[in-house]
Parts: C-alpha cells; structure tokens; sequence
C-alpha cells in the first residue's frame, strides 16, 4: 500500500487527477506515465500501490482486443486532494495573468483553468479576441501553476463546471465581482462546499491588463511607430 506521505505518489495521485479532469474520463498507465515523466514499469507499480490503498479504482477491459486496464481517482483519493477552479479570457496573456494563476494555485494541490470560448469572451467583452479559443487554452495550460486547462461551452455555464469538477475552491480575480455572486448562488442551491476566494490584484511595474497590452501595441506599432 501506498502512503501518500511519499512525495512521489502524492505527486502521482495529483497528476492522476489532473489528467482525469482533462480527458473528462479514465486514463491508462502509458498516459500517466508520459504525463508525469516516469518510467512506464515504477508507474504501473506505483498505481497498483494506489489501488490498494483504495486511492485509484483499476477498470479492467473485457472483450478481444480491448487492451490492459484503464485506472481512474476514487472518491477516497479525489478526497485527499484540494481542487482549485478559475476561469477567464485570458487574451493577450501578461504577468497578471501568470500573478493570478501562481496565486490561485496556491489555495490547493490541482489547478483547473476554464477558459472561455471565443462566442462567450465577445458576449463579455463586446469583441472577439486576438487569440482564438484553442490558442488561449494551450497557452493556459502550458503555463506552470496550471494542471489542466479546458474550454468553456457555448454561453457562460459556471454550474456545468461546478457540477463536473466539484471544485473545493472557486478562484475568483480580482475584478469579476459579477461572477462571484452568481457562483454564491450557484453553491448555495447545488449543496456544494466550495470555497469562494476572491484573487489579489498585482501591484508592481508590468502590464498587468490585456487591455493595457494592446494599448501599448497600438501605441508602440500601429501607426508604424517603434517601441515605447
């Protein structure tokens, strides 16, 4: 049996999740493997460690040609782990954006990052971002503090992703006032026991704002200028 006081299987548990919450299904051990950058037969091992310490469920495949099993998060082992949810834009990436992220990270083990759909971010903003979805999401889910980065659907729908990823903290930045309070709700009528943190603004030099981003491409380069 495993005992997650072991960095590396707590670490295993973690990525086990976060890949589980990307794929929105059971992963296999070849998938964990590459995932977490560990030799295919110590994964295997460490699995079936997880197995019997009824931290991961083993699904085994019956039928010709269907393959070694596939392995998914218990409810034991989702709950011996802190899940963070934010979400956003994410246009035009800066510092504020990798500020805000490393602080929601923080708040807990695995970092899900719901990035909106290009529809959603004009229905918000009023325009249609520079970067279209796909980029955005890659983009998110590149950077560091992020464990798994996942499109929004089609419209705002926070209460789909509350109810799929049961987040034990809900990320809020800074300035979505709006997006808290119907979260409040949202929590309130599902009986869930998420937690609301509201995210701190960065202070300090940088562009902190996609909007100040493009001011400064307008101002450095659209008129054929140089860089300010």
């Amino acid at each position: 049996m495993i005992d997650l006081r072991d960095p590396v299987a707590r670490e295993l548990l973690r990525q086990a999740l976060a890949l589980q919450i990307r794929s929105s299904g059971p992963f296999t051990p070849e998938e964990l493997s590459s995932r977490c950058g560990i030799e295919a037969a110590r994964c295997a091992e460490l699995l079936e460690g997880l197995v019997a310490g009824g931290l991961i469920n083993r699904i085994d495949r019956i039928g010709e040609g269907e393959g070694g099993p596939l392995y998914e998060v218990s409810e034991k082992g989702r709950a011996a782990l802190r899940v963070v949810l934010t979400g956003g834009v994410f246009d035009a990436i800066h510092v504020g954006h990798l500020f805000a992220l490393s602080e929601a990270k923080k708040l807990g083990d695995v970092l899900v990052v719901v990035v909106a759909r290009d529809s959603t971010a004009e229905k918000l903003k009023g325009r249609r971002p520079i970067f279209p979805e796909g980029e955005r999401r890659a983009l998110i889910e590149a950077m560091k503090p992020v464990d798994a980065a996942l499109l929004g659907r089609e419209g705002f729908s926070l209460r789909e992703f509350l109810d799929r990823i049961r987040p034990d903290v809900l990320a809020v930045g800074y300035d979505q006032g709006g997006i808290e309070e119907a979260a409040r709700e949202a929590i309130r009528e599902m009986g869930l026991r998420t937690e609301i943190v509201r995210l701190p603004k960065r202070d300090g030099p940088g562009l902190a704002s996609s909007t100040d981003v493009k001011l400064r491409i307008l101002k450095g380069w659209g008129q054929g200028g140089s860089e300010p």
